[in-house]
């Protein structure tokens, strides 16, 4: 969730952003607003080990491919598969578009 968010300049704050693992909605107590920084924040330290892991197996089978740091300089659009009409509105920049099928 949040690599892309950071990579784009946009982010959710937890404050005000439920995470996605959690049941609440954007009107949240003190208290979940309290569980929901926790979970975000252990869910953004969680992926950043199965990343490094990924990177190192595609390096030994691609070794001139570059980094997901030198990949990520090069996103300029996200496609989001959310829209303002099933979940409440949220503030995103140009580069993210949110699509619903």
């Amino acid at each position: 969730m949040v690599a892309w968010i950071v990579i784009t300049g946009n982010r959710f704050p937890p404050s005000f952003n439920p995470s996605f693992l959690l049941p609440y909605t954007h009107e949240m107590t003190f208290f979940q607003r309290v569980v929901n920084l926790l979970v975000t924040f252990v869910t953004d330290v969680s992926m950043d080990a199965p990343n490094r892991t990924l990177e190192s197996v595609y390096k030994t089978y691609l070794p001139d491919a570059p980094s997901f740091e030198g990949a990520e300089s090069y996103l300029s659009l996200i496609l989001s598969n959310t829209h303002y009409a099933i979940t409440y509105p949220r503030a995103l920049l140009p580069a993210v578009v949110e699509v619903f099928n």
